[in-house]
């Protein structure tokens, strides 16, 4: 068994290279991981739906080479069991594919460690969660690779695999597998609970354990005592709520200030962006600076209970941990100024006022700016949400 496992590791480590660059070039076409491990695990585990597939066609082909070179038969007759090259080739491609997500790891590092946000370490449970899920993709496609005898199965594997997680991702009963898979709900300030990480090991465990035993098994009435498993623990799963599998991680959701006023805040893990929002925000709010009701500071929440009422949003920024696209920041910048609070008042007027208003404060205006008495005007229509005093400032400035 060990000398079958050193063997399948010899002739498949290139796979690990194939891994590697499919997790490398998904996670940088989407770099707002950058300085955050929480960001990168995330992204790393959305690109599974696409790496996954590769995974199980390298499972299917090593499954079904015994049936391309005609020793099928012939291996039959054998005093060694027939399942130990089967198991010895899961376990090898499994362990070559977590090479090449730790291989993806490390070159994404030299992106994080510079300005790594502190993070509570639940991220490493989801890093080690993906071995199972590995698991899981390399047994179904070695059970497609025993069980059909079609020469274009290894092709038609990946697709048949993306299909089918996109499919049972969908149903409320498979909830749990599009959770696990489908992490893109989660902010940069989150990250699956340990429960949760652990719960997604154990059902994809259950998987793999299902596939290989249906794949090999004489008796594959077996296979329905993990799949019982599977079942239970995907039904639990499902009825957790989405906060019992996600959650803040308070060490990157600190609030973090500039040192010069007037003071912008971020929550920690956005800290390399805050010198370059402080640099866009700070004009505007010196422009503010002596109108009753008009901010005085601009906070950015990380969507914690502790941060309720306040704005949550990611600041977007290229690998180098600068802003993708300040101009667009600037504007909403100034639409968090103008509407400083999550509250927004219902009607055509309430809507033109704030374009007015943001305008201004973007200088965007400079044939009829509305200036300093109507913003105060406008910050106090806007408190109270008096339909007939923001109807008459707009009225004014149109």
């Amino acid at each position: 068994m060990i000398r079958a496992l050193l063997r399948e590791l010899r002739k498949g480590a290139p796979f690990a290279l194939v891994v590697a660059a499919g997790f490398t070039v998904l996670v940088f076409l989407q770099p707002w991981w950058a300085g955050n491990w929480n960001a990168l695990t995330t992204a790393l585990r959305f690109s599974v739906l696409y790496v996954g597939p590769l995974m199980a066609a390298a499972g299917t082909w090593a499954a079904n080479r015994e049936h391309r070179r005609g020793t099928a038969e012939l291996l039959t007759t054998t005093t060694r069991p027939g399942w130990q090259p089967f198991l010895a080739s899961w376990l090898a491609l499994t362990l070559i594919s977590v090479l090449g997500m730790v291989i993806a790891i490390a070159v994404a590092a030299f992106f994080v460690i510079p300005t790594a946000a502190p993070t509570s370490g639940r991220w490493l449970l989801t890093m080690l969660a993906n071995v199972p899920i590995f698991g899981a993709m390399v047994a179904f496609g070695a059970l497609l690779g025993r069980s059909v005898r079609w020469p274009l199965i290894t092709a038609a594997t990946p697709l048949l695999t993306f299909t089918l997680i996109v499919y049972i991702e969908v149903p409320s009963w498979s909830s749990a597998i599009g959770v696990a898979l489908g992490p893109n709900d989660i902010a940069n300030s989150s990250m699956f609970t340990a429960f949760s990480s652990a719960l997604q090991a154990v059902l994809f465990s259950a998987i793999a354990v299902a596939l290989l035993i249906a794949a090999v098994a004489r008796r594959r009435w077996l296979a329905l005592l993990p799949a019982g498993l599977v079942i239970a623990v995907s039904a639990h799963f499902s009825g957790l709520s989405h906060d019992q599998h996600v959650a803040i991680d308070s060490a990157g959701a600190q609030p973090v200030c500039t040192t010069s006023t007037p003071k912008v805040c971020v929550p920690e893990y956005q800290q390399p962006a805050l010198a370059e929002v402080a640099a866009l925000t700070q004009p505007m709010l010196r422009k503010l600076d002596g109108i009753p009701g008009a901010p005085t500071e601009l906070r950015t929440g990380s969507g914690s209970p502790a941060d309720e009422g306040l704005n949550t949003y990611q600041h977007p920024i290229t690998l180098t941990g600068r802003l993708a696209d300040p101009d667009r920041e600037r504007e909403l910048m100034a639409s968090y100024l103008v509407l400083p609070r999550q509250m927004t008042c219902p009607g055509q007027d309430f809507f033109d006022a704030y374009g007015i208003a943001a305008a201004w404060l973007l200088d965007d205006r400079p044939d009829g700016p509305p200036g300093r008495e109507w913003m105060a005007a406008y910050y106090a229509a806007y408190r109270d949400c008096d339909p007939e005093a923001i109807g008459e400032l707009a009225t004014t400035i149109r």
